[in-house]
């Protein structure tokens, strides 16, 4: 879907940035993208860290457990098994993180796209 979004800006040469999941394979984002790599306009942001493949695995990489479990209202003493209940309940976490009072740390490559 970010492909025809980023036929409208490269039409309107109009500053763009996209925010993605690596999904585990930098080559294959860099392929899917390379048409666009050209525009100096055109932005594709995320994090190079091939073990932290989407948002969730991310968001723990970026903060740590005990925040997150604060948050979200768990106990979970592993990553892989906080990252394994965010993966599968994406809009209550989501909905925590809104709603806490409490900060956690957002993963740089969004934050650089934010900050431009």
């Amino acid at each position: 879907s970010f492909k025809r979004f980023l036929e409208i800006a490269k039409i309107l040469k109009k500053e763009t940035y996209v925010i993605t999941d690596n999904d585990g394979d930098i080559n294959q984002l860099k392929k899917k993208y390379e048409e666009y790599s050209k525009d100096d306009f055109i932005h594709i942001c995320y994090d190079e860290d091939i073990n932290y493949k989407t948002l969730e695995p991310q968001i723990v990489k970026n903060n740590t457990i005990e925040l997150l479990n604060d948050i979200l209202g768990k106990s979970y003493s592993k990553k892989s098994d906080l990252i394994e209940y965010m993966t599968k309940n994406k809009t209550q976490v989501a909905l925590d993180i809104f709603e806490s009072d409490k900060n956690i740390v957002i993963p740089k490559y969004i934050g650089d796209a934010i900050e431009k």
